[in-house]
């Protein structure tokens, strides 16, 4: 079974709202986007759930016809993306769009918050999207970590959180989510784990300092600040991104399990 893990409170609009109230990123993750753009397909892509609204500006950006939808009005309304990107305020589960509209059709961090289970959202996407379409999904992954840290549970949660007893998500195995995702009409086609250092930081003490660390680093790297530090650090950085993008790392630490489906 997935494993059920609890939070602080219920991931509600308003959670969702105070969670991004300081999020001004724009490009979503470089690795990410270099899996997903050789699997979109078509003109037209719904991003369902998409918060801030990032990934649709950045999309639209590229050219594609790109339209966002998520429950949090106040999230849409004051999100900043160009004048003519498509952000509508709805319900996944019950989506406002007629059939086989979408050539793909995207969803990130959304599915696991149903306590019930992502099979309404899942059906829901594959009404919406054309035949042949593509749909990305990501979800947290229930990773060797979190199998070895749930023998000594009798409630799962993250850092900090171990008094709350509110359902928050689940994280699926490869085999568990490839299972809804075909029960609701769809063949995957790639399942990546991603996201490491995530992990890291919600379940492991201090490792919050050391991932500070790295975007310093980054940082650093960016603007070569000074050459002899910035070789070496260059050097370590490079052998660090390319370990934690290990297939055992990444199976052992990935908070997130990417899953590419098409719809039969």
């Amino acid at each position: 079974m997935p494993l059920k893990i609890y939070g602080y409170r219920k991931p509600s609009a308003d959670f969702w709202t105070k969670v991004f109230e300081k999020d001004t990123s724009y490009k979503p993750d470089e690795y990410f986007l270099s899996i997903i753009l050789e699997y979109i397909l078509g003109k037209k892509i719904l991003d369902g759930g998409c918060g801030p609204g990032h990934l649709v500006a950045y999309l639209s950006s590229l050219g594609y016809d790109t339209i966002g939808i998520d429950f949090s009005k106040t999230l849409i309304k004051r999100t900043k993306v160009p004048k003519n990107t498509a952000l509508h305020v709805g319900d996944i589960t019950h989506l406002p769009y007629k059939e086989n509209t979408f050539d793909s059709y995207i969803s990130l961090g959304v599915f696991e918050h149903f306590e019930e289970g992502p099979q309404l959202p899942l059906t829901e996407a594959n009404t919406v999207l054309k035949e042949g379409g593509t749909l990305i999904v990501t979800v947290p992954y229930y990773n060797l970590l979190r199998r070895l840290k749930r023998l000594f549970l009798a409630r799962y949660h993250y850092l900090g959180q171990s008094d709350k007893k509110v359902f928050f998500e689940y994280a699926f195995t490869k085999k568990e989510i490839t299972e809804y995702v075909e029960d609701a009409g769809f063949k995957v086609v790639k399942s990546v784990p991603i996201s490491p250092l995530k992990t890291l930081e919600l379940e492991v003490v201090g490792m919050k300092a050391l991932s500070d660390i790295l975007l310093r680093m980054r940082a650093h790297k960016k603007d070569n600040y000074c050459r002899k530090v910035s070789i070496r650090s260059n050097i370590l950085l490079d052998l660090f991104e390319k370990f934690v993008r290990s297939e055992i790392f990444r199976h052992v630490f990935s908070h997130m399990i990417l899953i590419i489906a098409q719809k039969r």
